[in-house]
């Protein structure tokens, strides 16, 4: 992370000690330093943060007051000053140091997860900032593999919740937390919303009641707008070019076994026009994604024969596989492999 600015601590405070409200999550009374951001402080310890953060470590090389009152000093500590949410710093400060407090087996809040990446890439923590990733890469993986299992299983969908939005959010955690690798299938998922929320924001509500609105910047915007035709025209040549294609038919030999070409030809074009209709309403449709599109393969076998089941799938699957690899560049993104040497290289 070289060439990252450290954040100003030794400005003034811009509120007094009595104005200021104690954390009531990150107060350790044993704590030798307080930490403020806006007006809410955390009183941790100094040699923790050190130790784990490269950027406090350097932070707190610079003499710290010795008296026990003035404007840097509260409750008896060095006063340091950040400029971060308050919301961001508490959940941030509390991974620090408590070990059990963010687990990717049970943490359920996108803004946990969010903000303890911001402040562990803006402040250098590399432990966290990999369990973050980790944590993130199982919604919104670099790889088929894991995008086919987590949609199987969904491990932890669950547990990060799903709202409208949430891709939309991580499309602008990735770019400012440098991860890349999150943007393919985060831009995907946008693309496969409504229009109007791609283009207009999403409005969502709050854990306390409040509303906070959900907005994307104009080249990402105009990346998914532009992204939902190719994403259509990747659904239809990809996974289902089969169904626009005619199979080989089958020499005509006795007992010739049913893999070595289309046994009734006729039949079976007449079986994938039937189906080509009937898929064409989707292929056209505003949220055709071709990643999560099913096709009917038990029925398809009673309009075609067995070889044109078989070629069909596997050409299904090569489909899916070429639309995977294809899906940076949908979006005018660089290839899977920069972008995730970019995203680790922290």
């Amino acid at each position: 992370m070289a060439g990252l600015e450290i954040p100003a601590y030794d400005m003034p405070s811009l509120v007094t000690p009595t104005t200021l409200i104690r954390s009531q999550d990150v107060w350790y009374d044993d704590g030798n330093v307080v930490i403020q951001t806006e007006n809410i402080v955390f009183k941790v310890f100094r040699g923790i943060l050190a130790s784990n953060s490269a950027v406090f470590a350097d932070m707190f090389s610079v003499p710290q007051p010795t008296s026990v009152t003035g404007p840097d000093v509260y409750d008896s500590c060095p006063l340091i000053q950040i400029y971060d949410t308050p919301e961001d710093t508490g959940h941030f400060l509390k991974a620090i140091h408590d070990a059990g407090y963010y687990d990717v087996r049970t943490t359920s809040k996108f803004s946990i997860v969010a903000g303890i990446l911001r402040l562990s890439t803006k402040y250098q923590v590399p432990y966290l900032r990999k369990r973050a990733i980790s944590h993130l890469t199982t919604m919104f993986p670099s790889s088929l593999q894991d995008f086919q299992e987590n949609r199987n299983s969904s491990p932890y969908a669950a547990k990060l919740g799903h709202y409208t939005g949430l891709a939309m959010e991580v499309v602008n955690l990735a770019k400012e937390c440098r991860l890349p690798m999150l943007l393919p299938i985060s831009m995907y998922y946008c693309a496969v919303m409504r229009l109007e929320h791609i283009l207009d924001g999403v409005v969502v509500t709050n854990d306390d009641g409040t509303t906070r609105k959900i907005d994307l910047d104009w080249p990402e915007k105009r990346a998914i707008v532009l992204g939902k035709r190719a994403l259509n025209y990747r659904a239809r040549t990809n996974l289902f070019g089969f169904l626009l294609t005619s199979a080989p038919p089958a020499p005509t030999l006795p007992n010739n076994p049913a893999a070595s070409g289309c046994t009734i030809p006729q039949r079976c074009e007449t079986g994938k026009l039937k189906w080509l209709r009937q898929m064409e309403p989707l292929l056209s449709g505003d949220k055709c994604g071709p990643l999560h599109m099913q096709f009917d393969w038990t029925r398809y076998s009673a309009d075609v024969c067995t070889y044109c089941v078989m070629d069909g799938k596997n050409k299904y699957r090569e489909g899916l596989k070429k639309s995977w690899e294809e899906l940076p560049s949908v979006f005018e993104l660089e290839p899977w492999d920069i972008l995730k040497t970019e995203s680790l290289d922290q």
